[in-house]
């Protein structure tokens, strides 16, 4: 005897009836359909841009760290600002 196969359950996805098979409704983007919500920090050991860092994810905000030697745009890691040194504060600025 052959196992059974949850096809052969007798039971239909809902949209059968379209003529829907369950990967028929898939596609695949090569662009993020979800909105960029992110701050790139750079790589580096300073303890200032760590404290940072810690602050604004304790505020909630997602922070993606720089990996050294990186230099992809902010926007392939989803973020839409990015953490920068001004006169010796870290700032968050929008990516230019």
């Amino acid at each position: 005897m052959k196992p059974a196969r949850p096809t052969d359950s007798g039971v239909r996805p809902a949209n059968a009836a379209r003529g829907a098979t369950p990967t028929s409704s898939l596609r695949l983007t090569a662009t993020p359909t979800v909105a960029l919500a992110g701050i790139l920090a750079p790589d580096g050991g300073d303890a200032t841009l760590q404290a940072e860092v810690t602050r604004l994810r304790a505020a909630g905000r997602r922070v993606v760290m720089r990996l050294a030697g990186d230099s992809s745009p902010a926007s392939d890691f989803g973020c839409d600002q990015e953490l920068v040194n001004n006169n010796g504060r870290w700032v968050v600025q929008p990516v230019k």
